[in-house]
């Protein structure tokens, strides 16, 4: 069995912060993919490779969770994450 990598990611700040970051570097434009409503999240998706793509995700400001833990003492502003799946 051949295990590959279908996508990865890079998880930003805010989905602004990482565009900004990213485009310069990939010499392309980053476009808008939708949300994750259930996870709070929002991303950006761009093919990289015949059967891979990668996401940009962030933090989705206007999710409910997030306003919720915002106000809260729970301090969200530096959240971030990544992950990959493989086979």
């Amino acid at each position: 069995m051949t295990c590959n990598i279908d996508y990865f990611a890079i998880g930003a700040s805010s989905l602004a912060a990482g565009v900004a970051a990213l485009e310069p570097v990939l010499g392309v434009a980053v476009p808008y993919g939708s949300k994750h409503t259930l996870m709070s999240t929002h991303n950006c998706v761009m093919q990289a490779g015949n059967e891979r793509f990668f996401e940009l995700t962030a933090i989705d400001p206007d999710a409910h969770l997030y306003k919720k833990l915002a106000a809260s003492a729970i301090n969200v502003s530096h959240f971030c994450f990544w992950y990959r799946r493989v086979c």
